[in-house]
């Protein structure tokens, strides 16, 4: 290993190294270390995921060839489970083909052995920078998707009711299938589920069955062996080898083309698989979890969806309703959306008044939480701080608003309202307030009659 020549600043950096070998753990740690770094150090995949998991680390050195699994299935669950971890793969000239597959697989970079560490350190600068800004993003990110996750839900009875059903399904293995329109927040509940399931340390991993086609998706669901079909120049794992011991949501299930669909009825009944081109049955240990906005009864009936794969998934059925059916709960959602949008601009703080809240309410909002959503964040970069101009608001959703109504007492009221106030005051002594009030005992009683004023209790309320 070459010596560094140039000072990197990688202070408090969080850099994992997994390499089976004592000598490149050894020597890259004291190098990363001297600069700033803070190294953790794992000897196989087992180590080197159980480390992902507890360290959280920022930047993965990771070896192509391990003692108990090939570095890139590792990389493919690193990412699987933490996407904004920057991954460089190691490896020796004669496996820089494996290298090159690596970084199709989602590597940001690769090293060869031996280390040279002008290039080591030159490479964690720039991932280093890069991953400070994508740090603060994802932070961000993360703040506004928590969120949403309170806020998709209201407050209204029947989410309530709805997300007490979906916690004590968390709690068992069974498999659930959600329903409802699209934008209801579907992938938020199945998210949800499997944060309070415990299999919540493991990963969650979501697939759009509607974006690909029946070959793509077949890939994408069990993997494939390298040479199995034109293009897989290196084997893949499948999303259920990725979803081991956690969480798999079929997102759209019912766009699966029919004949894939006997195939995914094997792997969720029987738990076992094998990749497409491959002979090696694989096991795992999967909860599934599927959604979509269609009636599968329907489908069923129509011939589009296999009958015994419907009743396998449909263990649990929780239909997620739509915006217009929670009018209690649009208000609430649109004030958090906007207070969540308008701290992560910066652009100052953005109210809505009870006019811009009753248009919100009466609109039947086709798109749920998903429009709803986007108007907020159009407002928060196009309003000005303060409270929100509800022809914005009207503009956007293409409705007219309301026109104000000045409200004002008449004279007969401001007169109630008035005699009561000095009746009060007196105690209900009723010569005390007619002298106050400039009028004779009997106008008071009059008016009291007129007005419906009762006749306040004590002692002094009987004085004439």
């Amino acid at each position: 290993m070459s010596m560094a020549t140039t000072r990197v600043d990688l202070a408090n950096r969080r850099v994992l190294l997994v390499d089976d070998e004592e000598s490149i753990r050894f020597g890259v740690s004291r190098v990363l270390q001297q600069h700033g770094a803070r190294v953790k150090v794992a000897g196989s995949v087992a180590e080197g995921l159980a480390a992902v998991r507890e360290e959280v680390p920022e930047i993965v050195l990771l070896d192509l060839k391990l003692p108990d699994g090939d570095g890139i299935d590792l990389l493919g669950r690193i990412l699987s489970e933490r996407p904004e971890v920057r991954v460089v793969m190691m490896t020796g000239y004669g496996t820089i083909e494996r290298a090159v597959t690596a970084i199709q697989c989602g590597a940001d970079d690769f090293l060869t052995k031996p280390i040279n560490v002008e290039h080591l350190l030159h490479v964690l600068k720039r991932l280093s920078d890069s991953s400070r800004l994508a740090s603060q993003n994802l932070l961000y990110k993360r703040e506004l998707e928590r969120a949403v996750t309170d806020l998709v839900w209201g407050e209204s009875e029947r989410m309530g009711l709805l997300l007490d059903e979906a916690r004590r399904a968390a709690g068992s293995d069974a498999l659930i299938v959600l329903t409802g329109e699209s934008g209801t927040g579907k992938g938020v509940l199945a998210h949800q589920i499997h944060e309070w399931s415990p299999r919540k340390s493991e990963p969650f991993v979501n697939v759009n069955c509607a974006g690909l086609n029946r070959e793509l998706l077949e890939s994408e669901l069990f993997g494939h062996e390298k040479g199995s079909f034109t293009g897989a120049s290196a084997a893949k794992p499948g999303l259920f080898e990725l979803a081991d011991r956690g969480t798999l949501f079929l997102d759209e299930v019912a766009e699966i083309d029919l004949s894939l669909q006997p195939r995914l009825l094997k792997a969720v009944e029987e738990q076992r698989f094998h990749r497409v081109g491959g002979t090696a049955e694989r096991r795992v240990n999967v909860r599934v979890i599927a959604a979509t906005n269609r009636n599968l009864k329907e489908e069923v009936t129509a011939g589009r969806f296999r009958s015994d794969l419907y009743y396998r998934l449909n263990v649990l059925e929780m239909r997620l309703p739509s915006l217009r059916e929670r009018k209690g709960d649009v208000s609430a959602l649109a004030r958090k959306l906007l207070e969540g949008f308008s701290l992560r601009a910066g652009r100052g703080e953005h109210r809505l008044d009870a006019r811009g809240e009753r248009l919100l309410e009466a609109y039947p909002w086709p798109g749920n939480i998903r429009e709803l959503r986007n108007i907020m964040e159009r407002i928060s970069i196009l309003a000005g701080p303060g409270i929100v101009p509800v022809e914005l608001i009207g503009r956007f959703l293409g409705t007219t608003p309301e026109p104000v109504r000045l409200v004002r007492p008449t004279l007969d009221e401001r007169e109630k309202e008035y005699i009561d106030e000095v009746l009060r005051a007196t105690a209900g002594n009723k010569s005390a307030a007619a002298e106050i009030l400039g009028i004779t005992r009997n106008t008071l009683y009059a008016k009291i009659k007129l007005y419906g004023l009762g006749v306040l209790e004590g002692p002094e309320a009987n004085v004439p």
